[in-house]
């Protein structure tokens, strides 16, 4: 149920930095969307998102979160030596 509830306030949530540059703000609804796909067996989504996240952002306050979101989609996705 809860799941469901989560996925359902991603899929109605905007992004943080739509329509607008620069924007280095922590976006939580990456980081709860990668657990998401981990979660729904899809762990390779949530790498490439992560990925794409952290290469957008690049190296702010909240980094280190994205950094734990990485490793544990590496983990769920059996590349344990990246993780």
């Amino acid at each position: 149920m809860l799941v469901g509830i989560l996925i359902g306030i991603c899929l109605v949530s905007p992004k943080y930095n739509e329509g607008s540059a620069g924007d280095k703000r922590f976006r939580e609804y990456d980081y709860m969307l990668a657990s998401i796909y981990n979660f729904r067996g899809e762990p390779k989504k949530g790498i490439d998102l992560i990925k794409n996240t952290i290469a957008e952002v690049g190296p702010t306050p909240g980094y280190g979160w994205y950094n734990l979101s990485l490793a544990r989609s590496y983990h769920y996705s059996g590349q344990v030596e990246k993780s």
